[in-house]
């Protein structure tokens, strides 16, 4: 398998796309939150949602980062009480 160009950021990314160097998959907020004009994103519909997770060192105890896990912990219990229950 041949590997594109290593990239840092998602501009980078972004830029390789549309020199022809790369394709990508990214999150539905790329298409949202970037713009090149050389770039066309295609939503892909057909496929399961993707998990995502918070990643924070776990020594870290500002009241930012313990807000910031509170937060993702309450929407996270939020929205499994929304999803109804699969009978098997």
């Amino acid at each position: 398998m041949r590997y594109g160009p290593s990239v840092r950021t998602m501009d980078e990314l972004l830029e390789v796309v549309a020199a022809g160097q790369a394709v990508s998959i990214t999150g539905q907020f790329v298409a949202q939150s970037y713009r090149n004009p050389g770039v066309a994103f295609v939503p892909v519909d057909d496929v399961p949602s993707c998990p995502l997770s918070l990643c924070t060192r776990n020594s870290d105890t500002s009241s930012v980062i313990t807000e910031l896990r509170r937060a993702v912990a309450a929407s996270t219990r939020t929205e499994e009480s929304r999803t109804p229950a699969r009978h098997s």
